[in-house]
């Protein structure tokens, strides 16, 4: 028999932390930002006014088998009509503070999806603590898909798709050179090229995988990040202090684990580009990156991608390393991570909610919502006569 606890207090979340990732290792979704310390240090930075933590805890005896790591929260859709949502950890965070945690999920024992999301959702529907759960970034490969959709349909919620994107990545289990001859002719010279380039003119590429040197070396990749940046007119990430603040205590606590890659490419003792990469169950996850324009102040105009180059640099490494897997992360259609004939994984955000004359009252007026936002479109692309 399947039974659910709730812990809302930040004492208690702590208290799970002995058995987070054990049982995080036993799961499906075993991934960077489900971890403890990712989800604890976004706790720490986003977790306080209107936020209330609200995780759940399914156990089997004493045995815990499954983590819903979620928050709650009162929104107002259109100003109009209150809502009590439950969020994943690790969502929901004003754009310009936006972790981008791809790949949450519930934490489950592999094998007991069906049992603990059933549960999961019976807790919440007997103790109307959720009228809508947003659960943003979810991989559509997930085992726990199908579950909480027959969980959905036991518990009479409706489920829909709100946001369909998707991640890329790049298998590296048969190596650099099968890797290399997948993508484009032009796109493949062009790395040869700056690979030469570099390897001649005694390029040094730092890779900083512990404490010491850290700071001075993450100060540089976030120097290239904002210098590109602010060159377009824009901030860069890490122009947010809540950003900013996150990756430092983030880094503080996976670091000494081995989980952090700074991969830094200098040329005449200058840094031109540089990565901030997450290393966790033989997979690399590409964060961030960053890097010099030529032209600019300290730019290197013999290079002809120092992006290209140093994230190519990487992805060696870590093939070296016996890595299984270079995830791209979130990937938009016109992105230039494409050039890198990735393979896709399908992403979305779901909705749930309960069946309600609220619900009909909600759907209702999104659906006119929509319908204006096309007339106006529709408008504006009309010839002038």
């Amino acid at each position: 028999m399947i039974t659910v606890d709730a812990v809302t207090t930040r004492a208690g979340f702590e208290q799970l932390e002995p058995e987070w990732n054990a049982l995080l290792n036993r799961s499906a979704s075993n991934n960077i930002v489900l971890t403890f310390e990712w989800l604890s240090t976004w706790w720490q930075v986003f977790g306080e006014g209107e936020r209330h933590l609200y995780i759940l805890v399914a156990r089997e005896g004493n045995h815990i088998v499954g983590i819903a790591p979620l928050l709650q929260r009162t929104i107002r859709h259109y100003n109009l009509l209150p809502y009590q949502r439950l969020e994943f950890l690790g969502s929901g965070e004003d754009e310009a503070d936006e972790i981008c945690s791809d790949y949450l999920d519930f934490i489950v024992e592999h094998g007991y999806e069906e049992p603990v999301l059933d549960a999961l959702f019976g807790h919440i529907r007997q103790r109307d603590v959720g009228f809508e759960l947003l659960l943003t970034d979810v991989s559509a490969e997930s085992p726990c898909w199908q579950a909480l959709a027959r969980a959905c349909a036991n518990h009479e919620l409706n489920l829909c798709i709100t946001r369909d994107q998707f991640c890329s990545y790049l298998p590296l289990r048969d190596g650099w050179d099968k890797l290399l001859s997948s993508v484009e002719s032009r796109f493949r010279t062009n790395i040869r090229r700056d690979y030469k380039v570099f390897a001649d003119t005694g390029g040094e590429l730092r890779i900083i995988d512990g404490p010491q040197n850290f700071e001075e070396h993450f100060s540089i990749l976030i120097d290239l990040h904002q210098s590109r940046w602010n060159a377009r007119g824009k901030g860069g990430v890490f122009a947010s202090e809540n950003f900013l603040r996150f990756h430092r205590m983030l880094t503080a606590k996976l670091l000494p684990k081995g989980c952090v890659r700074l991969i830094i490419a200098f040329m005449a003792g200058t840094p031109i580009s540089a990565v901030y990469d997450f290393v966790y169950n033989k997979k690399a996850s590409n964060y961030q990156n960053g890097f010099r324009l030529a032209g600019s102040p300290g730019g290197n105009s013999t290079i002809h991608s120092p992006g290209t180059l140093v994230q190519a640099l990487a992805i060696r490494y870590f093939i070296e390393s016996g890595v299984d897997e270079y995830d791209l992360l979130k990937t938009p259609k016109d992105s230039y991570k494409l050039k890198w004939r990735s393979r896709r994984r399908r992403m979305v955000q779901l909705r749930i909610s309960q069946r309600s004359a609220k619900e009909t009252a909600y759907v209702n007026v999104t659906k006119l919502v929509d319908r204006w936002h096309q007339f106006k479109h529709f408008a504006l692309q009309r010839p002038q006569s």
